[in-house]
């Protein structure tokens, strides 16, 4: 027995499901792995594992997302600089960095990262989300979103094979609000907009920075029920994508404030307005 099967079984017996992936002939996945019967699916079985590395003896290993598993995934390709929005990231939330350092995570063959922490039921993160300004190269996987090729396929090593840890709920909260703030699809009698759209729809060519930015951040409370602390994060993202130089962080905290404290705000449709899972409830 060769060594690459040896740690293939090795990851197999230590509980993870996982399936083949043959490079061959442009790449094919030779079993159903995620909806498959009993041996052609992804599966921890040793017996089912030989067989397949012995049919395919250079098959990538992958495994599909579980049930209670979101995944972290850090891309440095086709030009996502996946590392600098990881940066980015420690540097607004200190605390998670070293939980990011301590759970079970993965290097990639495209230099990028796989980090993996347990997602609780609370935190209802249910979709597969893609992050953008100044998150880009970092996408959200969940379970049965999809899978992750793992070592030891080449290119793809271990950085941490200890436990996965909860994900920590400042971001947990940050990510979702944020994304459904900026990304959610705003449905009228004529078509669906997104948010961005929604912003072009409002500004004028005189309008300065502040007041565009206030403008943008009373669309998005006309028709999104969120936190102040959420609010931030839109204007953050704002920021990264329309602003040259940076804002000072107390002239965006104050945009901000005033906008939260006045219940009559800029109307820009007549979407009604959309609730969402809030921080602070």
């Amino acid at each position: 027995m060769d060594n690459y099967l040896k740690e293939v079984l090795q990851v197999a017996y230590e509980g993870n499901e996982i399936f083949p992936y043959v490079p061959d002939n442009g790449g094919f996945y030779p079993v159903k792995w995620k909806y498959g019967e009993e041996g052609e699916k992804a599966t921890s079985d040793l017996e089912t594992v030989i067989k397949w590395w012995f049919q395919w003896p250079n098959a990538i290993v992958c495994r599909p997302e579980v049930g209670d598993e979101i995944g972290i995934d850090i891309d440095n390709k086709n030009g996502h600089d996946g590392n600098a929005s990881l940066k980015k990231l420690f540097e607004r939330f200190p605390d998670v960095e070293e939980v990011f350092a301590n759970t079970q995570s993965r290097v990639t063959k495209s230099g990028g990262f796989h980090y993996l922490f347990v997602n609780p039921k609370k935190y209802a993160i249910t979709q597969k989300q893609q992050l953008t300004g100044d998150w880009d190269g970092i996408d959200i996987r969940v379970a049965k979103s999809g899978m992750f090729k793992i070592p030891p396929s080449p290119g793809y090593k271990w950085l941490n094979r200890g436990p996965r840890l909860e994900i920590p709920a400042n971001f947990a909260y940050a990510f979702i609000e944020r994304e459904k703030a900026t990304k959610a699809v705003l449905t009228t009698n004529k078509k669906s907009d997104t948010i961005d759209s929604v912003l072009e729809g409002n500004l004028k060519d005189g309008d300065g920075r502040n007041e565009k930015l206030y403008r943008y951040l009373c669309s998005v409370k006309w028709h999104f029920d969120i936190s102040e602390a959420t609010m931030y994060m839109v204007a953050k993202d704002w920021e990264a994508k329309y602003c040259a130089e940076e804002m000072p962080d107390r002239k965006i905290r104050d945009t901000v404030a005033n906008v939260m404290k006045h219940d009559t705000v800029y109307k820009v449709t007549t979407t009604p307005r959309i609730g969402f899972y809030d921080a602070n409830t």
